[in-house]
């Protein structure tokens, strides 16, 4: 999945209106737009593996720059969302003093400011620099590091279709999994152990960021949706940043 600019306004709005298109819940939609990152943790690693042996870095990467392309045809010519309908005062029109209120007077809301940087600065350097680190230092073979992001990417389209709990009895189990996980594979770094650790870990992510997705989603109104889910992620780009930089020192 590549990012460019901040599409989460125009996602945000095509989400809530693709339950009508394909039949399905708001929450269910959420969580089949997640699958697809975990898909490619789980798809993308071992196929980069054998892109690399057969074809080297230069093909891989000419690889990769056309399947980007082709993508992004068959987006253009084969999605079609229904836009949402809106009232006259548009997301565009929509003061950012009257947005930030309204997250203001909304307890679920205002915890959704400080959920996605903690999850982030807790998840955002497990795959560019703890799996790398530890596949080298302590397996020795480039060959575990994938194995170790397939199995994350597992996780997280299990998370993301598995069995629903509590929203609040999830948001919980979370916040433990994540911190414990990383002293798991600390005190136990044995490959079966840190596979079902990450397996876990996938799970935990894999279910929240939907969840997040329809909580903004049902609480807020269509006309200031797109802002609230700007300013509620407004951290979430940085927060691997420094959690990476962070991360580095800790693991030189």
């Amino acid at each position: 999945m590549v990012r460019i600019g901040r599409p989460c306004d125009r996602r945000c709005r095509a989400v809530p209106a693709a339950p009508t298109t394909c039949g399905c819940g708001r929450e269910r939609a959420n969580a089949l737009f997640t699958s697809a990152e975990h898909a490619g943790y789980l798809l993308g690693a071992p196929a980069a593996g054998l892109l690399i042996a057969a074809a080297g870095v230069g093909g891989a990467l000419a690889v990769t720059v056309a399947a980007f392309a082709f993508a992004a045809v068959v987006a253009a010519v084969r999605v079609r969302v229904p836009h949402a309908h809106t009232p006259s005062g548009t997301a565009e029109r929509a003061r950012l003093r009257e947005v930030v209120a309204f997250i203001r007077d909304d307890p679920a809301l205002r915890a959704l400011l400080v959920f996605p940087t903690a999850a982030v600065l807790l998840v955002g350097p497990l795959v560019p620099i703890v799996l790398p680190v530890l596949a080298r230092q302590a397996f020795g073979d480039p060959v575990v590091l994938g194995v170790m992001v397939a199995a994350y990417g597992a996780g997280g389209l299990l998370g993301a279709a598995g069995a629903r709990v509590g929203r609040r009895r999830l948001f919980t189990a979370v916040f433990l999994v994540l911190p414990c996980a990383y002293d798991t594979l600390t005190l136990a770094p044995g490959l079966p152990v840190t596979l079902a650790v990450l397996l876990t870990t996938g799970a935990a992510a894999g279910s929240l960021v939907p969840l997040m997705a329809t909580v903004r989603q049902e609480r807020a109104p269509a006309r200031l949706l797109p802002r609230v889910v700007g300013l509620s992620t407004a951290s979430t780009p940085r927060s691997p940043h420094r959690s990476a930089a962070c991360a580095t020192p800790c693991c030189s």
